[in-house]
């Protein structure tokens, strides 16, 4: 688990980016509730492989647009920077725009 330690730490990281924007686009969320879902996907990921990940592995078009495409939109729309929603999309769109 600690070789994957700085990884968990940017998911972690990447679901508090996204709770602020929520919170700005009057999404009431807490941070107990974001760890709590986060403890749930670092626990699930350790058996399961996400959608996105399969979509990407068979040359699908992902859900990107929908997750941190609006995350990102949102956090311009209210002023909040999205570093590591930004990036994720960009590393999925190069991903996608590989597809033969």
């Amino acid at each position: 688990m600690e070789d994957h330690l700085p990884f968990i730490e940017k998911k972690l990281k990447k679901i508090l980016e996204t709770r602020q924007v929520a919170l700005a686009d009057g999404v009431e969320v807490s941070e107990d509730e974001c760890l709590f879902m986060f403890n749930k996907i670092v626990d699930s990921n350790q058996t399961n492989k996400s959608s996105m990940a399969f979509d990407v592995q068979y040359k699908r078009k992902t859900e990107i647009d929908f997750i941190s495409g609006v995350v990102s939109s949102l956090g311009k729309k209210h002023g909040i920077k999205t570093p590591l929603n930004d990036l994720m999309y960009k590393m999925i769109k190069v991903k996608e725009g590989m597809y033969s």
